[in-house]
């Protein structure tokens, strides 16, 4: 609302305040004009005006103005409809969830919130009361009379064993919080050593070590678990056999691991350049110079003398770049290494993964 000074003379706003049947549903929400304000002729300043109905049906109130006018004070009617608050349904008040490997999610299940009566439910917050399920929705802030959305639950085991956990709407709803039971099962699997199987071995590079893990799940476990090895050693490698197989939550099912090295074979000795008198030093800058020195005379000589000169003179540049870098690269590492060396066997089952050492 705005209020304009039409007069000829500094108004001045002295206060603001409602009357009539339901002043109490009305309020001064946003104001540019404030008490003891003065405005200028022509001038003006804007308000604004929330309504908030305490009951049901039709409401109404008086908002007065004063100021130092003759016309002091001034009245504005304020009407409105109150409307009752909408109740909320939700389908279904309950979920249960299947068995779920603990840290996996599980697919989403829905739930539609229905909304009736003709008025706006507004949404405080929907959350869950355990971390084991998790709760997304396109309810929004607001849902109109008469319409729905839907809430999706995932299940997140954090551990084995039963879960429950309960989603919670608050909102302005006339039938209050409204409330959806959460269940399901946390199961897990897990990879050890067989029972007699040794875990560790003392082998020569070349030869094989084998071992047996076993795969076992907890009650309510039933999948597929693969095996799969890491952090093996320079030049082995790492078999399981069988490399899959199936788990339940009673009986545990054997693998076979085998390590395998590689033998280390006697390298050739590495070249070394001939051990020269003590006085006598060669060094690439010498064999450089010695090179120009020959292409120099081998500009001089006859075409086939001059051939031979410069292919010298390139050997000695070869020879010069060869002693500059150090005479070569190192020869390449044979065999598997000598040490101690911890080799990880892990298994893995609707994406989680177990492992052992």
């Amino acid at each position: 609302m705005t209020l304009t000074n039409t007069g000829s003379g500094t108004l001045t706003i002295t206060g603001f305040s409602f009357a009539g049947t339901n002043p109490s549903d009305f309020t001064l929400s946003s104001t540019g004009c404030k008490q003891s304000q003065s405005l200028a002729v022509g001038a003006s300043c804007a308000f604004g005006i929330a309504f908030a109905p305490q009951a049901v049906g039709n409401r109404s109130a008086t908002l007065q103005i004063t100021d130092n006018s003759a016309q002091s004070p001034r009245s504005v009617t304020l009407t409105g409809v109150g409307l009752a608050p909408p109740t909320v349904a939700l389908s279904p008040t309950s979920l249960n969830f299947a068995a779920q490997i603990v840290d996996s999610t599980s697919p989403g299940q829905s739930v539609t919130l229905t909304t009736s009566g003709s008025g706006t439910l507004a949404i405080v917050s929907i959350s869950t009361t355990t971390s084991d399920f998790g709760a997304s929705n396109n309810c929004g802030n607001s849902v109109a009379g008469g319409a729905t959305c839907t809430i999706t639950v995932t299940f997140t085991p954090t551990a084995a064993g039963g879960r429950a956990g309960t989603i919670v709407i608050a909102s302005n709803a006339a039938n209050g919080t409204q409330m959806v039971s959460l269940s399901g099962p946390g199961t897990d699997f897990s990879i050890s050593p067989a029972a007699g199987s040794p875990n560790s071995a003392t082998i020569t590079a070349g030869q094989s070590a084998t071992y047996t893990v076993s795969a076992s799940g907890a009650s309510g476990f039933s999948g597929t678990v693969s095996f799969s090895c890491s952090d093996l050693a320079f030049q082995s490698s790492c078999s399981v056999s069988p490399n899959s197989v199936m788990v339940n939550g009673t009986t545990a099912q054997n693998a076979t691991v085998t390590v395998t090295t590689t033998a280390r074979s006697a390298l050739p000795p590495r070249w070394r350049p001939p051990i020269l008198p003590p006085n006598l030093r060669v060094t690439p800058g010498l064999l450089l110079l010695l090179s120009l020195v020959i292409l120099t005379r081998a500009l001089r000589r006859r075409s086939r003398r001059r051939r031979a000169w410069v292919g010298l003179a390139a050997m000695l540049i070869a020879a010069a770049l060869f002693f500059g870098c150090g005479g070569g690269a190192s020869p390449p590492q044979n065999g598997t290494p000598a040490g101690t060396y911890t080799i990880t066997v892990s298994a893995t089952s609707a994406g989680v993964t177990r492992s052992t050492c």
